[in-house]
């Protein structure tokens, strides 16, 4: 079960500035934009985040990427206890394809349709059989018609059954939905994990948002498609970036007058990492 992370990766709180005067402690609403700034704060989230959880309950047997690993697309992360679903899904995937009895029904079947037809042809050209053997052929055909009939559907059941024993077996594997980074995982191998409760989480840093609150008057230049110029933090300090505006709030949030505002800008060579602080430029 993945619970995508909608909400911000650090959400970027509007700030409440205190100052300490004769006593006293006075609050306001903060950030509060200077038009003579020429750069806005914000905070960095990465482009993809999500808290996964297993499926089903058991023990974990084994951990294939470890914590800050890579893993790509389909690797499989984790592995919990399986030999009873597999076992399942063996007698299953055997029973669906046995079709000896499908085979034997469809030949009785046959072999009492043309003994039906020749008793009719005989009957209807010579009279040399009885009616009440006409109709025995004809009850055995149809019998043996109805016999292959219901073993047909019972092999599309055995089918679909040996499908659903496939699909339970495969809940017993944390997949990597997309390339990520293996951010936390809160079990370690061999304890035992529960359904639908949070196990790990994974991040694709390979691109990035800044997340800021622009007031109303920039959000008429600063539109979605928009390329801009950031500073994000890096080990080394401030670095410059290009991005691309994501996203402009269609709403105001009342309390600040000011505007969500997210840019997308490439982080393929990870050097900044989410959760940091950065800056969006105002062109002058």
């Amino acid at each position: 079960m993945i619970r995508a992370k909608n909400q911000s990766y650090m959400r970027l709180h509007k700030l409440v500035f205190c100052f300490f005067l004769s006593g006293a402690v006075y609050l306001c609403a903060a950030p509060v934009y200077n038009p003579s700034d020429q750069k806005i704060q914000g905070i960095v989230e990465p482009f993809r985040s999500a808290e996964i959880s297993p499926e089903i309950s058991g023990r974990i047997i084994e951990i294939g990427v470890p914590e800050g690993g890579l893993a790509e697309a389909g690797d499989t992360i984790l592995k919990i206890e399986y030999t009873e679903d597999l076992l399942i899904a063996e007698r299953a995937r055997i029973a669906a394809e046995n079709k000896a009895d499908l085979k034997a029904a469809r030949l009785k079947m046959e072999t009492a349709k043309l003994e039906y037809d020749a008793t009719k042809l005989v009957y209807d050209s010579t009279g040399a059989v009885s009616e009440e053997e006409l109709w025995g052929k004809k009850y055995q055909y149809e019998a043996a018609l109805a016999e292959f009939e219901q073993l047909k559907v019972q092999k599309d059941r055995e089918l679909i059954e040996y499908r659903i024993a496939q699909s339970r077996l495969k809940t017993h594997f944390i997949i990597a939905p997309y390339r990520c980074i293996i951010a936390l995982i809160r079990l370690r191998q061999y304890e035992h994990c529960r359904a639908a409760e949070p196990l790990l989480s994974i991040v694709d840093a390979s691109k990035c948002r800044l997340i800021t609150y622009i007031p109303i008057n920039l959000s008429k230049q600063l539109t979605t498609g928009k390329k801009v110029s950031i500073q994000v933090t890096g080990k080394n300090g401030l670095m410059s970036r290009n991005g691309v505006v994501e996203f402009v709030s269609p709403v105001v949030d009342p309390a600040s007058d000011l505007i969500t505002l997210k840019i997308r800008f490439d982080n393929s060579d990870g050097s900044v990492k989410p959760g940091v602080s950065g800056f969006l430029l105002i062109d002058k």
